[in-house]
């Protein structure tokens, strides 16, 4: 896939396949402290984690902790493989559970039931390149805890060929949001502050 939009903290041009991705954490070139994650064949700088991010994470976090704890693997901002250009690294990630506590690789498409991507500086980039990466894997669900207008925005019906989600949902806090996977859920039981 080729994205023309401009990504905010793109590092390079250069296009990295999967694979010279992973022989570059291995050998040590890139590291944790790099802070970096891959989308589009582009690296791209994380957004940095404020204190109402950080909030927002633990929040929902727990609330699926409480849910399904013991039934999915629960992933907090941990990678994903998506493609054969994408790894990105989610905020929130439901997926099946694995023997192995997916120690010998990261989930792929097949194995994710939902992404969460807490958002307040990342807004754009978790509405434009990482709603387009997860459709075209074909993540069936998708949300957003947009910390700025205090909303979840529930992302569904993939089309793998477009990119894009054929429904988005907004849910302001004092509603309940309706999700095919979870259910209703109170907005507010996700949105810290």
């Amino acid at each position: 896939m080729t994205n023309k939009l401009e990504q905010p903290g793109l590092i390079s041009d250069f296009n990295w396949p999967l694979e010279r991705y992973h022989k570059a954490i291995a050998s040590g070139v890139l590291g944790p402290e790099d802070n970096l994650e891959l989308l589009n064949g582009k690296l791209v700088k994380k957004a940095s984690i404020n204190p109402p991010h950080a909030a927002g994470v633990t929040r929902v976090t727990k609330f699926f902790t409480e849910r399904y704890f013991g039934k999915f693997e629960l992933r907090a901002e941990n990678p994903v493989t998506f493609l054969d250009d994408s790894e990105p690294e989610p905020d929130f990630a439901l997926c099946d559970l694995s023997e192995d506590e997916y120690f010998h690789q990261h989930p792929i498409p097949s194995e994710v039931r939902l992404i969460v991507e807490v958002a307040d500086n990342s807004l754009q980039r978790d509405r434009s390149h990482k709603a387009a990466i997860y459709a075209f894997a074909g993540v069936q669900e998708y949300w957003i805890v947009n910390l700025r207008q205090r909303q979840v925005e529930v992302y569904t019906d993939p089309d793998v060929t477009e990119g894009i989600y054929g429904q988005v949902i907004r849910y302001k806090v004092g509603e309940q949001l309706r999700s095919p996977f979870v259910g209703e859920v109170k907005v507010k039981d996700l949105i810290p502050g």
